[in-house]
């Protein structure tokens, strides 16, 4: 799950349904003493999840190259539980990185033991000094032992994302277009806003068949 250079924090358009977990983000990026070291964001595809635990990574990284960092996702973590079954592991490897990115928990709905597990692990890790940010597919309710598991920790905080509302995703479509050197219209945002219907990751395909237009078109004015 590599960080790319626009999923940053300046590139994060907040909106109503999503300043909570923007904001717990940057806090626990900034890793300031006494604050956040556990953040859970839940919701739909599309919503930003993956660039905020990205927009963290990115904001580590700048802060200190050597940062140790772990990133991984659920079933990755199960499987290697899995895989080590004839060592007679007593649990899931705990990770020794001072920074834990770990995604797609929405896969352990329905295995309330293996919640429990990573609920385990999560307080492990945290327990040692790390920091940890995890996103999970839909409601919380769908990995209701681990989210509960998060909630009880002092320095965890579960947060649910939604969808940006039609206006907040033609902001989100506008400030992502002027990153790659794109300005679309009126006419166009909202239509690129229509089409996505909330889902932020449509809408930058959207832009990035816009971008490969205006390319094409520059390249036939040339020849």
């Amino acid at each position: 799950m590599p960080a790319t250079d626009d999923q940053t924090f300046e590139h994060f358009v907040p909106g109503r349904a999503s300043a909570e977990a923007f904001a717990a983000a940057t806090a626990l990026a900034r890793a300031q003493p006494g604050s956040l070291r556990l953040l859970m964001l839940c919701g739909p595809p599309g919503v930003g999840k993956t660039h905020l635990f990205r927009a963290v990574v990115n904001m580590v990284r700048m802060r200190d190259r050597s940062a140790e960092i772990t990133e991984t996702t659920a079933f990755d973590v199960i499987q290697d539980r899995i895989a080590r079954r004839d060592e007679n592991a007593p649990g899931l490897r705990v990770p020794h990185a001072e920074w834990l990115v770990l995604d797609d928990l929405h896969v352990l709905a329905g295995k309330p033991v293996t919640q429990a597990e990573v609920g385990r692990l999560l307080e492990a890790v945290v327990g040692r000094g790390a920091r940890v940010v995890c996103a999970s597919g839909g409601s919380p309710t769908r990995i209701p032992v681990l989210a509960d598991a998060v909630q009880r920790l002092s320095a965890g905080r579960v947060i649910e994302m939604e969808p940006p509302t039609p206006q907040e995703m033609r902001r989100i479509i506008a400030a992502r277009a002027a990153a790659v050197g794109l300005r679309p219209g009126g006419a166009s945002l909202a239509l690129l806003a229509d089409e996505a219907r909330g889902d932020v990751r449509c809408a930058i395909g959207g832009l990035t068949r816009l971008r490969f237009a205006a390319s094409a078109r520059a390249g036939a004015r040339l020849t």
